[in-house]
C-alpha cells in the first residue's frame, strides 16, 4: 500500500488574518466579551442568517440554554426535538425541568419527521426545536403551520446550517430563535464559540439581559439608562473579544471557505453513487428548494457490521472517519434524569430509525455515523424498572400490543414507586382513559387505593403483584461450574426454538391476564413468543446449553440503558429444581454492558424469587396490577344485563 499522508477527523481551515486580529484585540483594552470585533462578527452572522439581531455567545450549547431562558420554560414543559441529535439539544430543556420530547428522524435526510410532530403535541407542548442535520433544512412549511395551529415557538438548532437556504430564506431565519456553533469542527470557527440569533425585535432585547447576567449593561454603556442593575435573570453567556476577532477574518471570507466545501461535497457525491446503488447504501437527500452548506457528508450503512468495515478499511488508508449520535431516546440520561431536578426524557413512540448505523465523511475529512436500531414497539409499555421504579411520576399511554392482540382498548397506567402522585390523580387519569380496559400498576404500599378504585365506575379486578429484584455486577453467587454445561450470549436462535422454549418454560405462567377473562390464556403466551423473538433479533440472548448441546434454559435482555434487564428468564421444566438456573444468571451476569442486573416477576412465583435471592439478588420494590374494565364488557355482566334488559 502507498504511504498515504493522514487525513484527520476534521481540519480547521485557517482564513489569513485570524492570528492578526487575535493579537490586535490583545492590544486593546477590549478583551473581555462585546468589543470592536464582537461587534463586527454579530455583523456579519446576522447578514448571513437574515435575522433581526445576533449576540455571540461561548458555544452553540449555551445559546440553547438561553433559548430556554427566554421561552420562560418551567418544570413539566415539554419541548419537541428529534432524538438523533447531539446532547445539548436537550441539556438545554432538561436544565430548566422541561421534558424533551424526542420523535423520530426521516431516513432521507435525518431531519425531524415533520409528519409526527403533531401526534406528540399535549397541553404541555410549549416549543418545537428544529435541527439541520448536516446543514440540510427540516420541511419548515409543514413544521412553521403546526406551530402557529398549536400556538408554539419554534427554535432552529443550526449548528450544522450556516449558510443554508430553504425555499430562499436563511436558515436560522426561519424561527422565532436559532443558534449557531462555531466549535473548531463548523465550517467557519473560533476554537469554541457560538451565537444566538433572534428574529424578534422584543426577544432580542431580553436576550441582552439575559446574556449580561440579568442586568441591563448593554444599554447602560449604549447611554440607554443611567446605571445598570439586576432586572432578571441570566448568566455569563458573553464570548472573549479575542476569539471573536479569530470568527471575524473566518466570516469575512465565508464564501472563499465555502467553495472548496462544495465542491468536494458534489465530488463525493458524484462518485459514490454507483458504489451506493450497488451496496444498498444511502446517500444524503437534499430536497428540492434547500440549499446546504457541506457541512458533512454522510453516507447510511446497511447493517453494524458494514460501518464498522468501511471505518476500518478508511484507517487503513490514514483516513479517520467515525461514527454520528447515538439516539437520545436510547441514551442513559434519559432513564436518570428526574423531575423536579433537569426534567424527565419522553419518547413519543419507540422509534423504528433506519436498519443501521451511518458512516460519513465531512468535506474536511472527518466521520460521522448515523442512528442505533431500537427495539421492537411490541416491546409492552410501562413495564420495565424506569418506569415502575425511576420515572418519578405516573405514566399515561395507551397499548397498542395489547389492543391488538386481545381485541379490546387497552390503556396502561403506571405510578413509578418513585413518584409522590396522589390517589385522586390516578383517579383522573383513570377517568380520561376511554378504553376497555385500564391495566393500572401502582406501588404496593398505597394497597388502600383499591377500595376507591373498587367504588369507582369501573370493574376492579386485583390482578397481580410485580415484584422487583436488583443486583450489582459482579456480586452474584456464582455456582461451581458444571462438567460439559456452557452458557453464554447467542445472536441468532432459530425462532422455531424460541416458540418452543418459551411455550415450555412460561405456558403455565401466572400472570396479570389469568384474572381477567377478556384476555385469553394463549394470547397472552403468544405475545410472550412474539416478544422473546424480537428481543433475540435486536440483541440476542443468553442460553444454556447441556453436553449434548440442547437449549436448557433461555434469557433475553435489554442492554439500552445504564442497567441491564433480564425481560424473559427461565429454564425447560425437566431441568428445573436441579441448580440450573444459577449458571444462567452468571452468564447474564458475564454477558452485561452495564453495572446492574434487575429483573421482575409476579408475586406467587416465589421459586424463582427463591432462585434470585440464593444469587445475591435483593428485592427492590412491589407494584400492584389492577384491571379496570367499562362495565358490562365481563361475561357476568353481560348476563346480568342480558337479564336486566
Amino acid at each position: 500500500m502507498p504511504d498515504l499522508s493522514p487525513i484527520p477527523f476534521v481540519k480547521a481551515y485557517a482564513a489569513g488574518d485570524e492570528l492578526a486580529y487575535v493579537n490586535q484585540s490583545f492590544s486593546s483594552p477590549a478583551v473581555v466579551g462585546d468589543g470592536p470585533f464582537t461587534a463586527r462578527a454579530s455583523e456579519l452572522i446576522t447578514k448571513l442568517t437574515g435575522g433581526v439581531g445576533s449576540l455571540l455567545t461561548p458555544s452553540c450549547t449555551h445559546a440553547l440554554e438561553m433559548t430556554a431562558l427566554l421561552l420562560d420554560l418551567a418544570a413539566g414543559d415539554e419541548v419537541i426535538m428529534p432524538s438523533f441529535t447531539f446532547v445539548s439539544t436537550a441539556n438545554a430543556y432538561a436544565l430548566r425541568g422541561a421534558v424533551p420530547v424526542f420523535v423520530d428522524v426521516r431516513p432521507d435526510t435525518l431531519n425531524l419527521d415533520e409528519t409526527q410532530i403533531e401526534a406528540a403535541i399535549t397541553d404541555r407542548t410549549k416549543a418545537i426545536v428544529v435541527v439541520h442535520y448536516a446543514g440540510i433544512a427540516v420541511e419548515m412549511d409543514t413544521v412553521l403551520a403546526i406551530a402557529d395551529k398549536h400556538g408554539l415557538a419554534v427554535i432552529e438548532d443550526n449548528a450544522h446550517g450556516l449558510g443554508g437556504s430553504y425555499k430562499g430564506r436563511p436558515l436560522g431565519s426561519l424561527g422565532q430563535m436559532a443558534t449557531q456553533s462555531f466549535h473548531g469542527t463548523k465550517n467557519v470557527h473560533c476554537g469554541e464559540g457560538g451565537a444566538l440569533i433572534l428574529n424578534d425585535a422584543d426577544l432580542l432585547h431580553r436576550a441582552e439581559v439575559i446574556r449580561e447576567k440579568g442586568t441591563n449593561r448593554s444599554q447602560f454603556f449604549r447611554g440607554q439608562v443611567d446605571k445598570y442593575r439586576w432586572v432578571d435573570i441570566g448568566s455569563s453567556y458573553l464570548l472573549a473579544d479575542p476569539l471573536a476577532a479569530f470568527l471575524t477574518a473566518q466570516l469575512e471570507l465565508f464564501d472563499e471557505i465555502q467553495a472548496p466545501r462544495l465542491a468536494i461535497w458534489e465530488r463525493y457525491h458524484a462518485k459514490l453513487a454507483d458504489w451506493a446503488e450497488a451496496n444498498g447504501i444511502t446517500r444524503p437527500t437534499v430536497p428540492a428548494g434547500c440549499v446546504h452548506p457541506a457541512h458533512m457528508y454522510w453516507v447510511l450503512m446497511p447493517s453494524h457490521e458494514h460501518q464498522l468495515g468501511l471505518i476500518a478499511y478508511l484507517r487503513e488508508r490514514n483516513i479517520t472517519a467515525t461514527f454520528h449520535y447515538v439516539s437520545l431516546h436510547s441514551a442513559p440520561a434519559r432513564r436518570e434524569v428526574r423531575p423536579g431536578r433537569s426534567g424527565r426524557l419522553r419518547r413519543h413512540r419507540r422509534h423504528q430509525q433506519p436498519a443501521g448505523p451511518a458512516a460519513a465523511v465531512q468535506p474536511a475529512h472527518r466521520g460521522r455515523t448515523g442512528p442505533r436500531d431500537r427495539r421492537s414497539a411490541l416491546v409492552p409499555a410501562l413495564m420495565g424498572w424506569y418506569d415502575a421504579l425511576e420515572a418519578g411520576e405516573l405514566i399515561s399511554a395507551p397499548s397498542a400490543y395489547e389492543s391488538k392482540r386481545f381485541g379490546v382498548s387497552v390503556d396502561r397506567v403506571t405510578v413509578s414507586a418513585s413518584a409522590g402522585t396522589q390517589l385522586a390523580e390516578v383517579l383522573t387519569a383513570v377517568d380520561k382513559s376511554a378504553a376497555d380496559v385500564v391495566v393500572l400498576r401502582y406501588p404496593a404500599r398505597e394497597a388502600h387505593w383499591f377500595a376507591a378504585l373498587a367504588n369507582g365506575p369501573r370493574t376492579a379486578l386485583l390482578a397481580d403483584s410485580l415484584v422487583y429484584w436488583s443486583l450489582p455486577v459482579g456480586k452474584g453467587r456464582r455456582p461451581a461450574p458444571l462438567a460439559g454445561f456452557n452458557a453464554g450470549l447467542e445472536r441468532t436462535i432459530d425462532d422455531d426454538l424460541v416458540d418452543d422454549l418459551v411455550g415450555d418454560i412460561f405456558g403455565d405462567y401466572g400472570n396479570h391476564y389469568c384474572a381477567n377473562p377478556l384476555f385469553d390464556r394463549a394470547l397472552a403466551l403468544a405475545g410472550y413468543q412474539e416478544w422473546a423473538r424480537r428481543s433475540i433479533a435486536d440483541e440476542g440472548a443468553v442460553v444454556l446449553r447441556g453436553p449434548d448441546r440442547r437449549v436448557l434454559g433461555l434469557a433475553t435482555v435489554d442492554q439500552e440503558q445504564s442497567w441491564t434487564e433480564i425481560e424473559l428468564a427461565g429454564v425447560v421444566p425437566a431441568e428445573q429444581g436441579r441448580g440450573r438456573y444459577g449458571h444462567l444468571l452468571a452468564a447474564v451476569e458475564d454477558a452485561s454492558t452495564s453495572r446492574r442486573l434487575v429483573i421482575s416477576t409476579q408475586g406467587h412465583n416465589t421459586g424463582v424469587q427463591r432462585a434470585w435471592a440464593r444469587y445475591g439478588f435483593e428485592p427492590v420494590h412491589t407494584l400492584l396490577t389492577v384491571h379496570l374494565v367499562t362495565p358490562g364488557l365481563l361475561p357476568g355482566e353481560q348476563e346480568q344485563a342480558g337479564r336486566e334488559g
